[in-house]
């Protein structure tokens, strides 16, 4: 953090100091309005959010709404330990996360608390509990605490894919923005964010997943790909999504789809057999040549096609 900027570093300087007396920082005051947003930039330098960082000058504690001098002026920085939370502490974490109460939030993490600590609710977590309910604000806060975006909740599932299953575009975006793992899978079913998306056809989610490179052909249980899921479902625009990243088509069944989805399922079938096993050869000489499943998946095709409009 260079001072650069000032027209005059001698009135206009702010340093910072450590306790031992190393020079941490020196910055333009004329870039900073507040404490709060000097402490933003210094948790780039001392790698500690600003929920543990307390600035003093002449030994008095200053508040994050304190307006900085534009004067040259020293603070002295000192970095807590997380306060002891107790039962009752952790609970009014995870509800206020829950409930979408940013002030409260902040309030409870200058204390300064971990924001991982699970309650006594059966391991409720408070970034799953704002992601879940799509608080964005309360998810951004507990982010810049340091809380990790792959921990489960109580269900066993995290929090990208709670978000994921209920819908929460943003949440996604900034989860996935944060490193939150696309593949961790919940343990009893297997079901990846991407598998939740697609079930419930959130196909805006989907397409932020498969940008982030989820991989589109992983199994959950009773060997249900996401493209099954969300063609089982109905889901067109979903499955729509899923073909054009190259969704393997092989092992979803087309029984009991509706017939829109079908003809998409089947028309993506063909183009695929049609690529590795025709090679230019007219779909009637397919069974002459061998090719029994890209004959079947035509005569499929061909007939469905005379029931559903084009």
């Amino acid at each position: 953090m260079e001072p650069g900027g000032c027209a005059d570093l001698a009135s206009g300087q702010l340093r910072v100091w450590s306790a031992s007396g190393e020079e941490l920082a020196a910055v333009c005051t004329e870039e900073l309005g507040d404490v709060l947003a000097l402490k933003r930039q210094l948790t780039r330098v001392c790698q500690t959010p600003r929920f543990r960082q307390r600035l003093l000058h002449d030994g008095a504690v200053l508040d994050d709404a304190t307006a900085l001098p534009k004067a040259a002026f020293d603070l002295q920085l000192v970095l807590v330990p997380f306060s002891r939370a107790y039962r009752k502490h952790r609970d009014e974490l995870i509800e206020a996360a829950a409930t979408g109460q940013l002030l409260e939030v902040e309030k409870i993490l200058q204390r300064p608390q971990d924001a991982d600590l699970p309650g006594t609710q059966m391991g409720k977590r408070p970034l799953v509990e704002a992601s879940s309910a799509g608080h964005v604000e309360v998810l951004e806060l507990l982010l810049e605490a340091r809380a990790d975006s792959n921990l489960t909740g109580a269900d066993g599932k995290t929090a990208l894919q709670l978000a994921a299953r209920s819908g929460h575009v943003e949440t996604v975006r900034i989860l996935l923005k944060a490193g939150a793992l696309t593949d961790l899978s919940y343990r009893d079913t297997y079901m990846t964010a991407l598998h939740e998306a697609s079930s419930s056809g959130h196909s805006e989610v989907v397409r932020l997943l498969l940008d982030a490179r989820a991989d589109k052909d992983i199994k959950a249980v009773n060997d249900q790909s996401a493209l099954q899921l969300a063609s089982s479902r109905g889901h067109a625009e979903t499955v729509r999504m899923l073909l054009a990243a190259g969704a393997d088509t092989d092992s979803v069944s087309i029984s009991g789809t509706a017939l829109h989805i079908r003809r998409m399922l089947l028309q993506a079938r063909a183009d695929m057999s049609s690529l590795n096993s025709w090679r230019g050869s007219p779909p009637h000489g397919a069974s002459a040549q061998g090719h029994v499943e890209v004959a079947r998946t035509y005569a499929e095709l061909g007939e469905l096609l005379q029931k559903t409009p084009t």
